[in-house]
C-alpha cells in the first residue's frame, strides 16, 4: 500500500509541473505579442475618420494650376469721341423751283422732292447747316423770285426734312422784304425747331452757340452785301443783320472762343460767279483764323471756289471760299459768265476728333459735290439734288441725270482738296 502511494504522489507532482510549464509557455507568448503589437502601433497612425477627397483632386484627370504670367495686362484704351459737320451752300427759290413746288390741286407748296437723294447723307452728320437765301415773309407780301425773294415757309419743311438743323439766315436777300421779312422768317424756322444764325430779332447776341456731344460749338453769320437793302431797317435796328466788318467779326470769335471749343464762321463775300478768289479774302481769312475761328465757309459766288488748309501754331483749320448752289434755277443755257459752273455745289462735311483735353480738332474734311437735277414730265417741272461720292456708281437711274453729275463732280473736285489728318 506504501508504494503504491508514492507512485501516486509522483504522478501527481509530474503533472502539476507539465501544467505550470504549459501555462509559462502561453504567458510567455502572450507578452512577445503584445510587444509587437505596442511596436506596429507607435509606427503607423491609424485616421479615426474618412478622408474628405477634394473635387479636383477626384478627377481622372487632374489639371496644373497654371503659373502666373510675367506679362502685365494692357489697360484698354478709351474709345476716340468722333463728330461730325455738315455744311451746304445757297438754297434759293426761283421762278421754275417755286412752279415746280407747287400743286394746283391742293394750291400748297412742297420742296421735299428736292432733297430725296441728299437726306441720308445729311441725317448723317451730328449738326447740319445751310444757307437761306431767302426770306418767309407770308402770303401776304406775294411769293416772288429774284430780285427780290419770297418763299412759302413750306421750303423750311423742305430742309427739315432733309435733315438740316442749322440755317444761315445773313446774305444779299436777308432784307427782301425788310424788317417785316426778317421776324417772319426767324418765327417760321423757329416754330420747326431749327436753329438759326445770321439775323435776329433782339440785340442780345448776334451769333449761335449750341452744343455736339456735350462740347460747345459757335457758329457766327455775316454778310458783305444787302443789294442797298439796308435803308429798310431803322438805324437802330441795324443789329438785326450781321454785316461783314473784320474787327467786329474778330471780336465775335474772341467772345465766343471764350466757352467753346469750336468757331465756324459763315461768310457771304465775293464776287458773282467767279471760279477764284479776290485777292483781299485769303488775308481776311487768315485773320479770322488767327483770332480762333475754327473753320470758314464761304457762301454767295453762286459757284464753287477752292479751299485751304491752314496751319495756326501746327493745328490745321479748314478754309473754302464758296460752296455754290445747293438748290436753284441757275442753269448751263443762262447768260452769263461761267453759267455751267452755276449748276454746280458742294457739301462738305468736316469730321472732328476730341483729344484727351476734349478738345476738338479736324480729323478729315469731305467733300461732297452735288448737281441740281431739272426735268419736266406729265405732272410739271421736278428738281433732286444728286450728290455723288462715287464716280464709279450709278449716282441715278436716269443715264443722262448720272452723266451729268458725274460732270459736275469732276468740275467740282478741280477746284478742291479736301483733307485727311492721316494722308
Amino acid at each position: 500500500m506504501i508504494i503504491v502511494c508514492y507512485n501516486s504522489v509522483m504522478t501527481l507532482k509530474r503533472m502539476v509541473l507539465s501544467i505550470i510549464f504549459i501555462l509559462l509557455i502561453l504567458l510567455l507568448a502572450s507578452c512577445l505579442i503584445n510587444s509587437s503589437l505596442n511596436e506596429i502601433t507607435e509606427h503607423t497612425q491609424i485616421p479615426t475618420e474618412a478622408p474628405t477627397l477634394s473635387p479636383v483632386l477626384s478627377t481622372a484627370n487632374p489639371t496644373q494650376a497654371p503659373e502666373p504670367s510675367t506679362t502685365p495686362t494692357e489697360k484698354p484704351q478709351p474709345v476716340p469721341v468722333r463728330f461730325s459737320i455738315l455744311a451746304a451752300g445757297d438754297v434759293m427759290a426761283h421762278g421754275d423751283n417755286l412752279k415746280s413746288a407747287f400743286n394746283p390741286s391742293t394750291g400748297e407748296y412742297s420742296f421735299i422732292e428736292n432733297y430725296i437723294h441728299v437726306k441720308s447723307i445729311v441725317e448723317e452728320a451730328d449738326l447740319a447747316i445751310c444757307n437761306l437765301e431767302t426770306v418767309t415773309a407770308g402770303s401776304s407780301s406775294n411769293y416772288t423770285s429774284y430780285p427780290r425773294f419770297n418763299t412759302p415757309a413750306a421750303i423750311l419743311d423742305g430742309l427739315k426734312y432733309a435733315g438740316f438743323d442749322v440755317l444761315v439766315t445773313a446774305n444779299n436777300h436777308s432784307l427782301d422784304r425788310g424788317e417785316i421779312g426778317i421776324l417772319k422768317t426767324l418765327d417760321e424756322i423757329h416754330s420747326r425747331d431749327i436753329l438759326t444764325t445770321g439775323s435776329y430779332a433782339e440785340p442780345d447776341v448776334n451769333y449761335l452757340t449750341t452744343e455736339i456731344k456735350d462740347k460747345s460749338v459757335s457758329i457766327l453769320a455775316y454778310t458783305q452785301h444787302l443789294n442797298g437793302n439796308l435803308p429798310l431797317l431803322p438805324d437802330d435796328k441795324y443789329y438785326m443783320i450781321n454785316q461783314m466788318n473784320k474787327e467786329s467779326i474778330i471780336s465775335d470769335i474772341g467772345n465766343a472762343s471764350s466757352h467753346s471749343e469750336l468757331v465756324i464762321v459763315y461768310l457771304h463775300w465775293g464776287n458773282e460767279y467767279t471760279r477764284g478768289t479776290e485777292e483781299w479774302q485769303p488775308e481776311y481769312a487768315h485773320a479770322l483764323i488767327e483770332a480762333g475761328a475754327d473753320v470758314i465757309l464761304g457762301t454767295h459766288p453762286h459757284v464753287v471756289r477752292p479751299d485751304e488748309i491752314y496751319l495756326k501754331d501746327g493745328e490745321p483749320k479748314y478754309i473754302i471760299y464758296s460752296m455754290g448752289n445747293y438748290i436753284s434755277n441757275f442753269i448751263r443755257q443762262d447768260n452769263r459768265t461761267n453759267a455751267i459752273y452755276t449748276e454746280d455745289g458742294v457739301m462738305i462735311k468736316l469730321n472732328f476728333v476730341l483729344d484727351s483735353e476734349g478738345i476738338p480738332h479736324i480729323e478729315s474734311v469731305v467733300p461732297i459735290p452735288t448737281w441740281p437735277y431739272k426735268y419736266t414730265n406729265e405732272t410739271g417741272i421736278h428738281y433732286e439734288i444728286i450728290p455723288v461720292v462715287d464716280t464709279d456708281l450709278i449716282v441715278h437711274d436716269v443715264p443722262y441725270a448720272d452723266e451729268q453729275a458725274k460732270d459736275s463732280y469732276r468740275r467740282t473736285m478741280e477746284s478742291l482738296t479736301g483733307f485727311n489728318l492721316y494722308n
